[in-house]
Formats: structure tokens, sequence, C-alpha cells
């Protein structure tokens, strides 16, 4: 009957056969519209995930720049906060310059005086010119350690000055140091008692590097960089002993061994402040506060690591007052003090070419080669 009904009308047959390719062309554009999708979907997905890359690279390098631009400002924040010399600054480094010059001078001059007098004093005895001699003698020695003490207030001075410019307390303790050795040093341990002020002014280079700028905003913010930095430097150097034994360590950083050479330094000069007379104690305590912590790990370092001339030449001649000091620590008479008054002496000249080199280049601390 549907057969007979299809027959009888021809337009439901033509409906049907119109309907079989409209149908076909539906389902290809379904599955056209599918595919399309799929890619949408596909695309959509790789634009997302390569922005999301885009973000991130762009979060960590704006992360690292500002970290960098944080290091890079922290000189300049400091700059800014402490700001520039001062005219009263500037006059009052001019006057302890030139009060340097004339200490220094005065000292080295008078000890040398009073060495050629110890040195010729038998022979004007010999020749009658012996009451002469002692009444010389009474004069230049006094003379030639007050004009030590003058040297020593001097250097001491400017070690303040620089404290309180930079706050920086390693500088300040120096300073102090020199203080106390002005009032307690004799003739024979005037340059072992400076062993307090030479072991912290010898942190500053030893530690430059490490803290990465040379002026602080206040004392304590100082003191805290440096126990960061020593803390640093002593692991270091216990995990290469052998390579700041032979004074080449791994990281090439020899002036890192100025740090312990400091501590060394510190420990010997209160040996020789416990020893009293005893000569063989003070000889053991000179040993390790001018020649470990003076001149192995202190003169000879400063020596090798800085460009600045006035630096490391102070280096040779703070070694040379070192050795000349512990050589003639056990003597008595007047080979210890012809001795001391060669090691004062050159003492002095490295202690003047020492500051001089700090002013002349505030950041060579932080050029060492």
């Amino acid at each position: 009957m549907t057969t007979d009904l299809l027959q009888s009308n021809p337009n439901i047959k033509s409906a049907k056969v119109s309907a079989k390719p409209n149908l076909e062309k539906n389902l290809h554009l379904n599955s056209s519209n599918k595919v399309e999708k799929e890619r949408s979907d596909e695309s959509i997905e790789k634009e997302f995930q390569r922005k999301s890359l885009e973000q991130l690279y762009k979060s960590d390098t704006s992360i690292e720049h500002e970290q960098i631009d944080e290091e890079e400002e922290v000189p300049e924040i400091l700059k800014e906060e402490l700001g520039e010399d001062t005219e009263e600054d500037e006059q009052k480094t001019s006057f302890l310059d030139k009060f340097m010059v004339a200490a220094t001078t005065s000292a080295v001059s008078l000890n040398f005086a009073s060495l050629s007098l110890d040195s010729v004093k038998s022979k004007l005895e010999n020749m009658g010119f012996g009451e002469v001699a002692e009444i010389l003698d009474k004069i230049l020695d006094p003379a030639a350690m007050i004009a030590n003490k003058l040297q020593a207030a001097g250097f001491g001075s400017d070690l303040l000055n620089q404290a309180f410019k930079n706050k920086d307390a390693t500088l300040l303790i120096a300073g102090f140091g020199k203080v106390f050795q002005v009032l307690m040093a004799g003739d024979d341990d005037f340059l072992q008692l400076a062993g307090i002020q030479t072991a912290f002014d010898q942190m500053k280079p030893g530690c430059a590097k490490v803290i990465g700028f040379s002026k602080f905003k206040n004392f304590g913010h100082s003191v805290n960089e440096y126990f960061k930095a020593t803390k640093k430097i002593l692991k270091e150097v216990l995990e290469d002993p052998i390579g700041y034994l032979t004074f080449k360590p791994k990281s090439g950083h020899l002036e890192r061994g100025l740090v312990p050479g400091s501590m060394a330094m510190l420990g010997g000069t209160i040996g020789c402040m416990l020893s009293g007379e005893n000569r063989i104690l003070r000889t053991i305590s000179s040993t390790f506060r001018h020649i470990i912590g003076g001149v192995m790990y202190g003169d000879y370092i400063l020596s090798q690591i800085s460009e600045n001339k006035n630096l490391s030449t102070s280096g040779y001649f703070y070694g040379g007052s070192s050795i000349a000091d512990t050589v003639f620590t056990p003597f008595k008479g007047v080979v210890g003090k012809v001795g001391h008054k060669l090691a004062n002496m050159a003492y002095f000249v490295g202690e003047y070419l020492y500051i001089k080199g700090l002013k002349e280049d505030p950041k060579a601390a932080l050029e060492m080669a």
C-alpha cells in the first residue's frame, strides 16, 4: 500500500529523493564544523599556553631586574642618606691630613735621632762627652715617645673621622684601639698594643667584596653586615684551608685571608698584654700578633691585593716593622731598644701610607685584584 501511495503520489517521491542529498550535505557540514571546532579549541589552548609562558617569563625577568636594581641602588641610597662631605668635613679632613704629616715626620725624625744617639753613646762617653750624651738621651727618648703618641693619636683621630663618616663599626673600634695604645703603650710594647687597631681596620678590606659597599646606614647596620661577611668568609676558609695556607685559594679571593689574620692578631695582642714580663710568653704572643696575623695574613696580603700604591706599599712597611719588633722582643737593654725604634719608624710610615691610601681612593677596598 505504501508503494502504491508513492507511485500514485509523485510529490512524495520527489521529496524523498531531494531529502537524501540534503541529509548528506548536513552531515558533511556537521563533520566540518566539528573539525573546525576541534582545531579552534586546539588553537585557543596553544595560544593560552604561549601567553602563559610569555607572562611567566616576563614575571621572572621583572623580578630579576628588581633584584639587580635593589643591589645597585644600595650604595646610592646610602649615599643620599649620608650626603656629600660638607665644607666643615673637608676642613676637618684637611687638618687631619696636615697633622698626620707633621706627627709622622716628627715621630720618625725623633726616633732616628734617639736611635743614632744610642749607637754612638758609648763612643761619646769614651771621648769624655758622657754627660752630654746622658742629657741628650733624657731629652730625645721622652720626646720620641711623645711624638709616637701624637702620631698614634693623629692616626686614631683619622680612623674615627672615617668611622663616623661611613658609620663603620670596625673603624670605630680601631680608632678607640688607638686611644688605648696612646694611654697604655710603652717603649717595648708600643707596636704590640697597636694590634687592637690593626686587627679591626684590617677587617675592612677583608670583607669589602662580600659586603659590596663601604658606607652604612648606621653603626648597627655595619655590625650586621660585617658579621654576615665574616661568617661567610670563615666558612670558605674552613672549606679550603690548604688554599689559604698557600695563599692560593680556589675562589681567588686572597683578600679574605685578612679576616682570620685579624683574629690571630687580636689574640696575639691580648696574649702580649697578659704575658707581663715573661719574655717567652711575650715572644710567642708577638709571633701570633706580628708574624701570623700581621705579616702572613695581613701585610703580605695587603701588599698583593690592592692596585692603590699607597695601600700596597704600606703592607711592606707594616711587614718590616712587624718582623723587626718580634725579632727584638726577647732582647733587653740597648739591643732591644734599638730594634723597637727601627720597627716604630717603619710602622709609622706604613700607617701614614695606609690612611693616605684610604682617603685617596675610598673605593680601593672594592677594587681589590
